[in-house]
């Protein structure tokens, strides 16, 4: 999905099409929570008659070394057929130690409307995963923007009642 609404880019439709998009996002932190709604429309479409939208509501509590975060997010994008609808979520845990340390819990679930899954077949059903992952912060006085992520992922259902592995590897860094 990312990379269909990349390719939105650098494509001269600006030319054709005048309308401009809108987007951002509202947060509140309070007390070690943190919580957002985010929103972005606009006409991807040469002559600007077909919209993108896309909504999200996030929410993070930290408190010492523990932390939960989750989120829903959804879109509708306007074609000559229908309006097509993804909507999905995540909830993840996770508690550091030894400032180097993280075990993390996440599930997540996804409703894509003509989802090619991971054995090349159309569906609409969910998606839904269950990942453990271990991150290694070795520089930790970097507060946390760097990191090393393992993740192994059982895909409970990829849209067509089979089920999958993952075994992601993954740096991270942040500035």
């Amino acid at each position: 999905f990312g990379a269909e609404v990349r390719s939105l880019r650098d494509n001269n439709r600006d030319i054709n099409n005048p309308n401009k998009a809108y987007g951002g996002r509202v947060g509140l932190t309070f007390a070690g929570l943190e919580g957002g709604f985010s929103l972005y429309r606009g006409a991807y479409s040469q002559d600007g008659a077909k919209n993108i939208s896309l909504y999200d509501i996030d929410l993070e509590y930290k408190k010492d070394n523990f932390e939960v975060r989750g989120e829903y997010t959804e879109s509708n994008q306007e074609t000559d057929a229908k309006t097509i609808e993804r909507r999905g979520f995540f909830v993840e845990t996770g508690y550091k130690f030894m400032e180097r340390y993280q075990p993390t819990l996440r599930y997540d679930f996804a409703k894509l409307d003509n989802y090619k899954t991971l054995g090349n077949e159309t569906t609409t059903n969910p998606v839904q995963r269950l990942t453990a992952g271990f991150n290694f912060y070795p520089l930790p006085e970097l507060n946390s923007t760097f990191k090393f992520k393992f993740n192994y992922a059982y895909i409970l259902d990829t849209g067509v009642g089979k089920t999958a592995n993952e075994f992601v590897f993954q740096s991270a860094i942040g500035f």
